[in-house]
């Protein structure tokens, strides 16, 4: 053999293992910090309760926070879980486990609310929602109460309705829980309703708009979805928009048999309050397996259809299939004008709609409009534009803390609840009351997908901005 051959098969070898010992050290020396990965069916019921006992998101990096508020110690837990907020403000789960820590530290037992959202397969929505929770229970926590603070607990539900179910039973049954915000989705919700109505706890949901949820214990700080449909209805026929298809959902999700509460509703709501009727043809279940999103809005180039209107659940994968509808009307020679529900209405869509989104028309509960105060708070506190969930979430914090008094159960709150007058100064910048019924009586806000790098989350050159038309 030649010596140059030698050479290289000696050279070759020595790569190997250095190779070798490299990958052993990552195996087996070194400490890998791996995301955890959730699956709805392997999360134990009790791993769906936090006050700061254990890290509900993926993100490993608070360890030494949770181990010490474990052992009970709260100011040790403090310090790191300050630690942890000064290195990176938009995580709202430390922050609330922050002030927990701190409220235990008192020599009076804190007020206890809990905070159902869906982590595992909607972190977006949840930590949107938990950031306006958040502001609410810092600024209450200033000062407190009788020297007792606001203990909030976070629960996990994964948007299932049967998990929701469990869990608004757990958390009825535990009487130091005197009010729950919550659940994200309007389906979760009305499956956990019946055990929260049977122990009277009071609960405010932030974002389920279901024109079908009622119970004497429920509240909402956003517009039902018949306000919201009637809204949009009335800004689609006046602007000459009269031959629509609706895209709905029948099922909450892909994989699943429970229904979509909220895509149902607001589909049935939007169509009776059009001025116009809707042709039977032009109502498109995107839960059906043989949904086509290019197929169907290729069909309907022929049709009597000058609009399209989509209505997706919260589901992730639903919402998806409403963006490729987006897509592939803006691939059509004259594209159809585009409007839709609150759903859509996140960073998500605009990168991944781009300018398939572009002009798009939704009918939302809140825009974060220059002149309210709390706009520019949580825009510095959270280093950007915050969702609407963020802010009618603040509300339904701002409305338990204001019914709360030295020695308040259940009951009592529920009686200040429906007595709620907030003036704009003490919310997200509209004027917070209830109707006998729990709704909301502030109205909806439009908002249109435009390009603009004001606000345009990254990877996006789109942004939201309102829309100068009056709801009533």
């Amino acid at each position: 053999m030649k010596k140059s051959t030698k050479t290289l098969i000696k050279f070759f070898s020595i790569i190997g293992m250095i190779t070798t010992v490299i990958i052993l050290w990552e195996l087996f020396c070194r400490e890998i910090t791996l995301p955890i990965v959730y699956a709805n069916n392997q999360i134990t019921l009790e791993d769906r309760f936090s006050f700061g006992e254990r890290r509900l998101f993926r993100e490993i990096t608070i360890k030494d926070g949770i181990d010490a508020f474990k052992e009970g110690d709260y100011e040790k837990a403090e310090v790191f879980f300050r630690q942890v907020v000064g290195a990176d403000r938009s995580d709202p789960e430390v922050q609330i486990y922050l002030n927990n820590s701190k409220a235990r530290q008192r020599e009076k037992d804190p007020f206890i609310l809990a905070t159902v959202v869906p982590i595992d397969n909607q972190e977006n929505n949840a930590k949107t929602i938990l950031r306006g929770i958040a502001d609410a229970q810092t600024e209450f926590n200033e000062k407190g109460l009788n020297n007792r603070l606001l203990e909030i607990m976070i629960v996990n539900d994964s948007n299932n309705p049967k998990i929701s179910q469990k869990v608004a039973q757990k958390l009825a049954n535990n009487p130091s829980v005197l009010g729950v915000i919550g659940h994200n989705a309007s389906s979760s919700t009305k499956a956990a309703l019946p055990e929260y109505t049977k122990a009277q706890l009071p609960v405010i949901s932030s974002t389920s708009t279901a024109t079908d949820l009622s119970s004497y214990v429920f509240f909402r700080t956003v517009p039902s979805n018949e306000r919201l449909a009637s809204c949009l209805a009335d800004y689609t026929f006046n602007h000459n928009l009269k031959r629509l298809a609706i895209f709905y959902t029948e099922k909450a999700g892909l994989n699943t048999d429970a229904l979509s509460n909220y895509s149902i509703t607001l589909k049935n709501d939007f169509a009776q309050n059009f001025p116009e009727s809707i042709e039977r043809n032009n109502l498109i279940d995107m839960s059906d397996p043989n949904f086509n999103p290019k197929d169907t809005v290729t069909f309907l180039i022929d049709q009597p259809v000058d609009g399209l209107v989509l209505f997706p659940s919260s589901n992730l994968e639903i919402v998806d299939l409403s963006l490729e509808v987006a897509k592939a009307n803006k691939k059509l020679p004259n594209p159809f004008k585009l409007l839709g529900g609150d759903t859509i209405y996140n960073a998500e869509a605009l990168i991944s709609g781009d300018d398939a989104v572009e002009g798009l028309v939704l009918a939302v509960p809140w825009f974060a409009k220059d002149d309210y105060s709390y706009t520019k708070r949580a825009e510095k506190r959270w280093g950007g534009q915050v969702s609407w969930r963020t802010a009618t979430s603040y509300d339904a914090t701002q409305a338990f803390i204001h019914a709360l008094s030295p020695n308040v159960t259940r009951e009592p709150i529920l009686n200040k609840l429906r007595q709620t007058n907030l003036p704009k100064e003490k919310t997200s910048g509209q004027p917070l009351r209830f109707f006998g019924d729990g709704e909301r009586s502030t109205p909806p806000i439009l908002v249109q997908v435009v390009e603009g790098n004001k606000n345009a989350p990254a990877g996006s050159k789109y942004t939201f901005t309102s829309l100068d038309y009056k709801c009533k």
